[in-house]
């Protein structure tokens, strides 16, 4: 599961932190 892609956990992280985490895990991911 984790082993996929950073995509995936980024994807879930953004679903999971709807607030300032989100901008910061967007740029982390992009």
């Amino acid at each position: 599961m984790f082993g996929e892609t950073t995509a995936g956990v980024g994807d879930m992280m953004l679903a999971d932190h709807d607030g300032p985490a989100q901008g910061y895990v967007e740029v982390w991911f992009r």
